[in-house]
C-alpha cells in the first residue's frame, strides 16, 4: 500500500469505497490496512447515506471491526444518515447489546441522538423491549435520554 498513485478512497456509482466493501464483507486484515493510511475517508457516505461504521452495525459485524473504525481519530461516531439515525440509533435492537456498550463506552459518541421522527435511542430501546446499562450513564430521564 506504498503506492501513492493509486486512489484507495474512489467509490462506484453508488459511492461506495473500498473501507465500504471492506467492512461489508468482514475483511478486518482490509479494514485495519485500509484505515492505515490518512488518504482514506472513515466517514465516506454511500448514495443511501450509509458510512462504514454503520454498515458495520446493521451487519452485526465482529466488534474488532467497529475498533478499528472507531480508534481513527477521524472517524464521527455520531455520523447521521439521511434519516438521522446516528451509529448509536442502528446498534439499538434485538442481539446487538455488545455494540451499544462499545458505542456508549465510547467518549465522542452522544447518547442522545434525535431521528427525523424525535426518538432517542433509549425510547427506540424501549420499544424494542431492550435493557442496556453503562456505568457512565443513567437512563432514568423523563425525556427518555440517557444522560
Amino acid at each position: 500500500m506504498s503506492r501513492e498513485d493509486v486512489e484507495l478512497d474512489a467509490s462506484d456509482f453508488r459511492a461506495r469505497t473500498p473501507l465500504f466493501f471492506a467492512v461489508l464483507n468482514g475483511h478486518e486484515g482490509v479494514v485495519r490496512l485500509l484505515l492505515s493510511r490518512h488518504d482514506v475517508n472513515p466517514n465516506s457516505l454511500d448514495n443511501s447515506g450509509e458510512t462504514p461504521l454503520s454498515v458495520a452495525i446493521i451487519r452485526g459485524q465482529h466488534e474488532e471491526i467497529l475498533s478499528i473504525l472507531l480508534a481513527r481519530e477521524d472517524a464521527d461516531p455520531n455520523l447521521q444518515s439521511w434519516n438521522c439515525w446516528a451509529p448509536l440509533t442502528l446498534a439499538v435492537g434485538p442481539g446487538r447489546t455488545t455494540i451499544v456498550k462499545m458505542l456508549l463506552e465510547w467518549a465522542d459518541v452522544n447518547p442522545n441522538p434525535v431521528e427525523n421522527n424525535g426518538w432517542t435511542p433509549l425510547y427506540r430501546a424501549r420499544a424494542y423491549g431492550q435493557r442496556y446499562s453503562s456505568g457512565s450513564r443513567k437512563s432514568d430521564r423523563r425525556d427518555g435520554s440517557m444522560a
